[in-house]
């Protein structure tokens, strides 16, 4: 339950380096770091000459692996009509639309598989904020520690954030992005109605009618209350832009997961002022070995495929607030080298820590617990 790691090279946090220091650990926390910091008696001493220290870095965005089978979230393929949704058996007090299922809660279920846990420690990943894969309105993630064992062991925050995806239904309503805008949008003004409508029952209920239970109305209460922020998940940057209007008008804090394309729209993206989460996965090279085949690839797709890597860069030119995520890589074993490519493309190392450490531990509100090596945070 003690131990200390001496004489390591120690990045305490992006900046901060102590060129050979100490960190001491007990029952899971650090108690001390710095150069000539003295090692408890009790202490298991690991030699760290050889080694540079990080903070664990950590995933702002990553969801359960997809179950066998599964369609992609825009449902069938263009041109193929939609299968209209069967009747549903009844859910209980919950939202008429089962594309609305605030309720749900991450901590509530297995988070992650050992693979995917195993695959983001391997990558220097040390927690993770898990967030609900199906719906609009889909519920409530949890970020969770990458340590082995069962959710009540590994769950650092259980409600941190409502996810909210742009995306049509893949059967029944709505099909399309409008009509999704339209469910976002009411889902937030219903939740006001029923904070407005328990209030005036809760004064005088004697003789006045009981409003109806609804749970998802209910859980959506401390995103209107600004208790918790509502984070957005966009397909492209025009959909970053929709969320921030989505926020404004409904008065509600947000943060948004990108597409990696904001470089389009940096500037009315940083006016926006709304915090992102951005993905690594940079488009392979479009093959153009073969010239008949090379007159198909446009030039939007030869631009996205030169510009992606340097998004991260455009964006903290702009001073838009950003944490790195390998949501979308194939394998996550190619998340460092996928940052070390926005590096090359101007992307300045700290920032590149920051937004794999403080920034996404402020963004979900654990900066007095990660993000940094210094006394009292969790030795993760």
């Amino acid at each position: 339950r003690v131990h200390a790691i001496v004489g390591a090279r120690i990045v305490a946090a992006p900046g901060q380096l102590i060129e050979r220091g100490t960190i001491v650990m007990r029952d899971g926390v650090i108690i001390a770091v710095g150069a000539g910091v003295p090692v408890p008696a009790d202490a298991r001493i690991w030699e760290g000459d050889s080694l540079t220290i990080y903070p664990g870095l950590i995933d702002a965005f990553v969801m359960p692996a997809e179950a066998p089978g599964a369609g992609g979230p825009q449902g069938p393929p263009f041109g193929r009509p939609r299968t209209p949704a069967t009747p549903a058996p009844s859910r209980g007090a919950a939202h008429a639309l089962s594309v609305v299922r605030a309720e749900m809660h991450v901590s509530e279920t297995q988070p992650l598989t050992k693979d995917q846990a195993e695959g983001l420690r391997a990558a220097g990943f040390a927690a993770a904020q898990v967030a609900p894969r199906t719906g609009i309105v889909r519920g409530q993630s949890a970020v969770v520690g990458l340590g082995e064992g069962d959710p009540n062991d590994v769950i650092v925050k259980a409600d941190a954030a409502q996810v909210v995806a742009l995306e049509a239904s893949r059967e029944g309503y709505p099909g399309s992005l409008m009509g999704a805008i339209a469910v976002i949008r009411q889902a937030f003004v219903d939740a006001k109605w029923y904070r407005d409508a328990l209030a005036t029952y809760r004064r005088a209920p004697q003789g006045t009618e009981r409003p109806e239970t609804n749970l998802a109305w209910e859980a959506l209460q401390t995103v209107i209350a600004g208790q918790q922020p509502a984070l957005f998940v966009a397909d492209e940057m025009l959909e970053v832009l929709r969320a921030a209007a989505i926020a404004r008008e409904a008065g509600v804090t947000a943060q948004v997961v990108g597409a990696g394309d904001e470089y389009k729209r940096v500037r009315d993206i940083a006016a926006a002022g709304v915090p992102l989460i951005v993905p690594v996965n940079f488009p392979a090279a479009p093959d153009l070995a073969d010239p008949d085949a090379a007159v198909d690839v446009s030039t939007e797709e030869l631009r996205h495929w030169n510009q992606a890597p340097e998004n991260p860069a455009t964006l903290a030119r702009n001073g838009v607030a950003f944490a790195l995520t390998a949501n979308g890589l194939k394998d996550v074993k190619s998340f460092r080298a996928n940052v070390g490519k926005a590096i090359e493309r101007g992307l300045k190392p700290e920032q590149a820590l920051a937004a794999v450490t403080t920034t996404p531990a402020r963004l979900l509100g654990l900066s007095d617990r990660l993000g940094t090596l210094a006394a009292g945070k969790i030795a993760n």
